[in-house]
């Protein structure tokens, strides 16, 4: 059951995690841009 419950953690904070990462590196402005 513990697996179940992280794999379900997993879904809703990975995506949380891309969206915060993606806002900074849109307010950073690496030099890639």
């Amino acid at each position: 059951m513990k697996y179940i419950f992280f794999i379900g953690l997993d879904l809703v904070l990975y995506p949380f995690l891309v969206l915060l990462y993606i806002c900074q590196l849109i307010f950073t402005k690496p030099r890639t841009f």
